[in-house]
């Protein structure tokens, strides 16, 4: 919604709003990617120098790793500390920290979680993101 926001605003600020189509000039935003929108957008005096901070640590920590599911990059933060491992050719049991990124059934287990813990301040920005551009449409 961020990214589409950003086009669309944008899209309207270079048409003059509204009440004009230009396919053309569309087809060329649904074209670029996220980080040229956000070019595009402060160029348009959509957004100011913060706001560029702001979604480009966005499209680096949310939207490019989910986007193109990058659980690894995802869950990286993630530790199961003292996960017992059992080796079961000697019967022997050991704790160990065992961190998400070093392996795939960990990722799977702290995605969850990962996405419960920072849904709500995803939502939070996209709402205001969104709010911020679609308040400039004329």
């Amino acid at each position: 919604m961020v990214e589409f926001a950003l086009k669309f605003a944008t899209y309207n600020r270079e048409v003059g709003g509204f009440g004009i189509y230009d396919s053309t000039k569309w087809d060329e935003f649904e074209k670029i990617t996220m980080g040229p929108a956000i070019d595009r957008a402060k160029r348009a005096n959509l957004i100011n120098e913060e706001h560029v901070e702001q979604l480009r640590r966005f499209k680096d920590s949310y939207r490019n790793p989910y986007n193109h599911y990058n659980i690894k990059k995802i869950t990286a933060p993630i530790v199961w500390e003292k996960a017992k491992i059992l080796n079961v050719y000697t019967g022997s049991m050991e704790e160990r920290d065992i961190a998400a990124k070093d392996s795939p059934v960990i990722q799977a287990q702290a995605k969850p979680y990962v996405d419960a813990a920072t849904v709500l301040n995803v939502f939070t920005f996209a709402d205001s993101v969104v709010k911020l551009l679609l308040s400039q449409l004329t």
